[in-house]
């Protein structure tokens, strides 16, 4: 191949390459203007409610699904909101924490289970998830980069933030699956006839459950949870972490070492992981790790009245 050639073949490439760069940007335009627009689902749908309203709530939870399905916002406050999602874990949560208002006060609950905090192998993958936002908002693309969870080609082909979520978030804007303006984030479980003999049999069986009893605190998790501290701290917040109930609950020790871990910060932990461990009712659980409404509504009662200090501090 001559020089002549070469230059042909690289002049090719160059306006490939302009070619797909505006394409990309264009294509990203059209799906943001419609994603802006959508409130419902777990795609991108209820990221947008909470930060359409975040700025204005005096209590947000954040935290995995035991805390999307176990903190009924409403019983601890009106201008509340859940932001507990299934999958989620602490960079996730730990990220949208740090784009709370800066001056206004509030209280985050923060849910954090012992896994969470001493598994050796997270890495804090869940946080792409926030990938939508990753052009958008600064905070989110700054603790994108530090976990180093991202596709390089994104800083320039921008679509790449949508990755896996165009069609929900097509499928949401079509049709809502919900009024979202009567949402607070909170979604409770109920079983139906079927769905409470498989529970029965789940609550029975012996789990083979790994402690983490012989690991030091995962360095990425306890990095961000005192990040949250400190950004709680000098933003005019109250942080309140908290785990809750989990069915027999066979971990005593790390259970401890979670708590410790938090008090040896100036945290304050609500451990409510073994609160019903003498309780025979099933209708308390979907399964080891997640309660049904009725379980709920009691652990409620347990976790409001003893958050009524911090409340009326609040």
């Amino acid at each position: 191949m001559n020089n002549k050639d070469i230059k042909a073949v690289l002049k090719l490439l160059a306006c490939i390459l302009i070619i797909t760069y505006i394409a990309d940007k264009l294509i990203y335009w059209q799906i943001d203007n419609i994603c802006d627009k959508v409130y419902t689902g777990q795609s991108v749908g209820k990221l947008n409610h909470f930060l359409s309203v975040k700025d204005t709530m005096d209590v947000v939870v954040f935290g995995s699904s035991r805390a999307n399905h176990h903190i009924d916002t409403k019983e601890i406050a009106e201008k509340s909101f859940n932001m507990g999602l299934d999958g989620k874990q602490i960079a996730y949560s730990a990220t949208l924490i740090k784009t709370l208002p800066k001056n206004k006060k509030q209280i985050v609950i923060f849910h954090v289970d012992p896994i969470e905090l001493f598994d050796p192998e997270y890495k804090g993958a869940d946080i792409i998830h926030l990938n939508s936002k990753y052009h958008k908002i600064k905070e989110i693309a700054q603790e994108i980069d530090k976990t180093e969870q991202y596709n390089f080609l994104q800083k320039i082909y921008w679509t790449i933030d949508y990755n896996h979520k165009a069609i929900g978030i097509v499928r949401n804007y079509l049709k809502p699956q919900y009024d979202y303006k009567l949402y607070d984030g909170y979604d409770p479980i109920s079983l139906n006839e079927k769905q409470k003999k498989i529970r029965d049999i789940t609550l029975a069986a012996i789990d083979d459950l790994d402690c983490f009893d012989e690991y030091n605190s995962n360095k990425l998790s306890a990095n961000y949870i005192e990040d949250v501290h400190e950004f709680c701290r000098t933003n005019n917040k109250k942080l309140v972490v908290i785990t809750s109930p989990k069915h027999q609950y066979p971990c005593p020790s790390t259970s401890k070492r979670l708590t410790k871990f938090m008090e040896d910060r100036g945290i304050k932990h609500y451990n409510y992981i073994n609160l019903f461990d003498k309780e025979t009712n099933n209708d308390y659980w979907k399964d080891k790790t997640h309660l049904t409404s009725i379980g709920v509504e009691k652990f409620m009662q347990e976790f409001v009245n003893n958050m009524k200090n911090t409340l009326n501090d609040n």
